[in-house]
C-alpha cells in the first residue's frame, strides 16, 4: 500500500484541544508485508503553518521494520517545541542522537509549562548503554512538580569496560513537590564504571538529606552501597545511617538490602533509637 500527497490545514486540536493550529506538509507513506514481517516507511517534508500561535517547519523520515524504529534526519519545530532525531531503536540495541529545545512544555503534556533544552546520545544494548546528555531546564511545572532550574551533565559509558571513567552531575533548584519545598537537590557520580563515588544532597524547608557511597555498573545492573546517610525531619528528628544500605537498580526492578538508622537524643527521644528496615 502507499499514500502520497499533500496534507492541508491539519488542526491538532482535533486530538488535543490545547494544541490549536493549522499545519501543511507533504507525506509519502508506504508499507509492505503483514505482522512481524511488516515494513512501514513515512517521509514528511515541507512542514509549515502554525501551532499555538508559532510558526511550524520541518522534515524527516521514519521507518518501522520488524522490531526496529529508525529516524533519519528528523528535524521539526512547532508550537515552541523543536525535536531532532537520527538513529535507530530496537529491543536489542539503541543508537540514536537527539536534540530537544522547547520554550513551552505544554506542547508535550497538557497543563505543563517551562522551557527545556536537551542534547545527547544513546549507544549500545540494554545490557550496556552509553548515555551522554546535557540538559538545561527553567521554570518547569509538570504533573504537580515545580522546578525553577534544572541542570544535568551526564557521560556514562559501560560499553568501554570497567575502568572507563563515568561522570554525572544533576542539580535542581527551587523545587516544590508532594506538599514540600526544597531549595536544592544535587546528585553526583564520579569515577570508573566499576567503582565510582556517589553523593546525594537535598536541602529543604522541613526535610534535609546528605548521603555518600560507592557504585558499580555491570551490564544493566547498578549496584550502590551507601555508607553515609543523614536525614533531618520536622520536630527536631535527626537520623544517621549506622549500617550501610545496599541498593540494586535494574530495568523494572529495585532491590534494597537491610539497613539501620539511629536517632540522636532530643526532647522527644531522650535516648538514641535505632530503626531498621
Amino acid at each position: 500500500w502507499r499514500f502520497k500527497g499533500p496534507v492541508r490545514g491539519l488542526n491538532p486540536a482535533l486530538l488535543r484541544t490545547d494544541l490549536p493550529g493549522s499545519l501543511d506538509f507533504v507525506v509519502d507513506a508506504r508499507g509492505t508485508g503483514f505482522g512481524a514481517a511488516q515494513v512501514i516507511d513515512v517521509d514528511v517534508r515541507d512542514l509549515k503553518g502554525r501551532l499555538r500561535g508559532t510558526a511550524a517547519r520541518g522534515s524527516g523520515s521514519l521507518r518501522y521494520a520488524r522490531d526496529t524504529l529508525a529516524f533519519k534526519r528528523v528535524d521539526m519545530s512547532a508550537g515552541g517545541f523543536r525535536l531532532a532525531l537520527d538513529g535507530e531503536l530496537s529491543p536489542r540495541r539503541r543508537d540514536i542522537d537527539f536534540r530537544i529545545a522547547t520554550t513551552d512544555l505544554g506542547v508535550l503534556s497538557a497543563g505543563a509549562r517551562g522551557s527545556l533544552r536537551a542534547t545527547g546520545s544513546l549507544r549500545g544494548t540494554p545490557a550496556a548503554m552509553l548515555v551522554e546528555a546535557d540538559i538545561d531546564g527553567r521554570d518547569i511545572s509538570i504533573q504537580g512538580i515545580d522546578i525553577e532550574r534544572l541542570e544535568a551533565d551526564i557521560d556514562i559509558d559501560p560499553t568501554g569496560g570497567p575502568a572507563k571513567p563515568a561522570r554525572a552531575e544533576v542539580v535542581a533548584r527551587g523545587i516544590a513537590a508532594f506538599g514540600q519545598s526544597f531549595q536544592r537537590l544535587t546528585f553526583g557520580l564520579d569515577g570508573p564504571v566499576a567503582d565510582h563515588a556517589l553523593r546525594l544532597d537535598l536541602d529543604g524547608e522541613d526535610i534535609a538529606f546528605e548521603g555518600s557511597g560507592r557504585g558499580t555498573l555491570q551490564g544493566d545492573r547498578w549496584t550502590q552501597r551507601w555508607g553515609k546517610a543523614e536525614l533531618s525531619l520536622p520536630a527536631d528528628i535527626d537520623l544517621s545511617l549506622v549500617e550501610p544500605l545496599r541498593l540494586v537498580l535494574a530495568p523494572g526492578a529495585v532491590q534494597a538490602g537491610r539497613f539501620c538508622m539511629q536517632s540522636r537524643g532530643n526532647r522527644r527521644w531522650r535516648k538514641p533509637s535505632t530503626l531498621c528496615a
